[in-house]
Parts: C-alpha cells; sequence; structure tokens
C-alpha cells in the first residue's frame, strides 16, 4: 500500500516556508540554486527563457488546449523583460513543473501576475502546486510586492480550487481577460490585514 499522496511535501512546504528558517525574508537563491523544501523536493529560480521552462510551458499550453478546444492562454507570448521570476520545480531530481512571476505594475501599485503554472499529471495530488505558488508568493513579498493577480479558466477546477484554499479572491476580469467569459480571474493581498 502507497501513502497518502499528500505525505510528500509538508505543510510547511506547501506554504512556501522555509523549514530550516524562522526568518521571513531569507533570501531567494540566485539562478540556478536549488532550495530544499522537503525530502526531495527543491525549487530552482531560473530566467523566463531557460528551455527547461520553456519545454514545460508548452505542455501547460497543450493541456489547456485540449481543455479548451484548441484555445491556449490569451497572451500566448510574454515579454522576457516583464518575468521577474520562474520556478522550476524538482522531485527527486527530475523537473515536474514549474510557475512564473510577471510584473503586473499594469493592474496597480505593487502588483504582480502569476503565470503559467503547471505541475506534470503524474506529479498532481501532493501538493506540489502549492509549492510553486507558495514559492512565488515568498519572492513577491521578499521584493516587497502587495499583491497578486492571476486568471485561469471556468474549466480548471482544481486550479480555482488551489488558490481559493491559498487565500485568493475572486475579482473582475481583468486586461486581455476583461471581456472572457471563461476567464476566472483572483487576487491575493500580501500585506495581510493592511
Amino acid at each position: 500500500m502507497t501513502a497518502p499522496a499528500t505525505a510528500l511535501v509538508s505543510p510547511e512546504a506547501q506554504t512556501g516556508a522555509t523549514p530550516t528558517s524562522t526568518t521571513p525574508t531569507a533570501a531567494v537563491p540566485p539562478h540556478g540554486e536549488a532550495r530544499l523544501v522537503a525530502p526531495g523536493v527543491t525549487l530552482t529560480h531560473v530566467p523566463w527563457a531557460d528551455p527547461t521552462a520553456q519545454a514545460l510551458r508548452v505542455e501547460q499550453q497543450d493541456e489547456i488546449a485540449g481543455i479548451y478546444d484548441g484555445q491556449g492562454d490569451v497572451c500566448q507570448q510574454l515579454p522576457d523583460e516583464e518575468m521577474l521570476t520562474t520556478v522550476l520545480l524538482h522531485v527527486d531530481g527530475q523537473v515536474v513543473g514549474s510557475g512564473a512571476l510577471r510584473d503586473g505594475s499594469d493592474y496597480g501599485t505593487g502588483t504582480a501576475e502569476l503565470k503559467r503554472l503547471f505541475v506534470r499529471p503524474a506529479f498532481r495530488g501532493r501538493g506540489l502546486s502549492g509549492v510553486v505558488v507558495g514559492e512565488i508568493e515568498r519572492f513577491a513579498q521578499l521584493r516587497g510586492l502587495q499583491r497578486i493577480v492571476l486568471e485561469t479558466g471556468d474549466r480548471l477546477t482544481a486550479a480555482i480550487a488551489l488558490y481559493s484554499s491559498r487565500g485568493y479572491d475572486r475579482i473582475p476580469n481583468y486586461g486581455p481577460y476583461a471581456d472572457d467569459p471563461s476567464s476566472f480571474c483572483f487576487a491575493l493581498d500580501l500585506r495581510g490585514d493592511a
């Protein structure tokens, strides 16, 4: 009998907390340096143009297109210069997921946009998407950002549940998604009760 899928990642790792540090301002490792967040689970910050990250984004967009009758994200091309970080998720040395943070100042001062969250299907149900989102939130807080916005699709129920469980609130559709009824937009205030 196998252990429950959620046993792979600790609650601290799912929230992006650093298990070995009580300092909330711990620095994000430089590009290419891995950070261990749970046994066998590491995160690496890489440039948006990293070939492995690009390959995962192609997989993510192919999956979205399969769900939405051939339609991928409305914003297919994202400018490199707008990307603040890209996170790769490794399990036992294998890259299994990624996510990115984009400058979202067009949507408000101190705002960033979460983009292209993806975990390969064989690794889902283990809390790993939450690990990536937690790291992106941590990065945003370390950079002094105040808010994260994101868009997901109305058919992506697991994504909707993930964001809701992490405290993201549904907001009116913004930017390129404003008139898209299949888009659900969310935001997280990083200032806590401020």
